[in-house]
């Protein structure tokens, strides 16, 4: 996910497969964006791709939890839940710059992105994760400019914290895939993450869950 999704929290979790997981920082880059979390348990997994081999047109697409109607939590009766008309979005565009404004870290992409899409896969037509997207210029006249962190610096976040062994195998360009099979495995591989900032918020909501893991709010993979 991004750093600044979990920059300062208290505590962070996951849900993912309808089920809250307490997640662990392992470490984080500021001049990245990036932050790497740590949840128990088996979940589907999507394969990074070195963004050096990312070329400018290259189709890409995310999914996410985006706030395009206020946070897509709800705190009812003692449980914090999805609310019942939010699902994954699915947007799809391509890389129309590789280093905008300079930024050697960063691709540019007409992928539609909103508030809550931070941290969330930006993910190639074979299913490799290409980068993460992490903000958008906003404006009247302004629109699908948007930005994600290359995913070079991603899988040297990983290699810093030494679980490089845990990665998959990218899917090669000769891989021939379904498109409906590459969205699911996105889908299931997604999750929202939830950061708290106050310490009493914490201690109410403790007794609600099995803690177990998950992006102030924003997306993970």
């Amino acid at each position: 996910t991004n750093h600044h999704v979990i920059e300062n929290a208290v505590r962070v979790e996951v849900l993912l497969g309808g089920k809250y997981h307490k997640a662990q920082v392992i470490s984080s880059s500021e001049e990245n964006d990036l932050a790497l979390l740590k949840i128990t348990g088996h979940f589907e997994t999507i394969p990074l791709f070195s963004s050096d081999d990312v070329s400018l047109g290259k189709d890409v697409f995310t999914m996410g939890y985006p706030e395009t109607s206020g946070t897509p939590l709800t705190f009812t009766e003692g449980v914090l839940k999805l609310k019942s008309n939010v699902s994954l979005t699915y947007t799809a565009g391509e890389v129309n710059k590789l280093e905008p404004w300079g930024w050697e870290n960063t691709f540019q992409t007409s992928t539609q992105l909103h508030k809550g899409n931070s941290g969330g896969a930006l993910v190639d037509n074979y299913g490799n994760v290409v980068g993460i997207v992490y903000s958008g210029l906003v404006g009247i006249e302004i629109q699908n400019i948007n930005y994600a962190v290359k995913s070079k610096y991603a899988l040297d976040l990983i290699s810093k914290a030494g679980v490089s062994g845990k990665l998959t195998t990218p899917y090669s360009s000769d891989t021939t895939r379904q498109k409906s099979a590459i969205i699911s495995q996105t889908e299931n591989s997604t999750g929202l993450i939830i950061s708290f900032f106050n310490q009493a918020t914490v201690e109410y909501l403790s007794p609600i869950y099995s803690w177990n893991a998950a992006s102030n709010l924003g997306n993970g993979w």
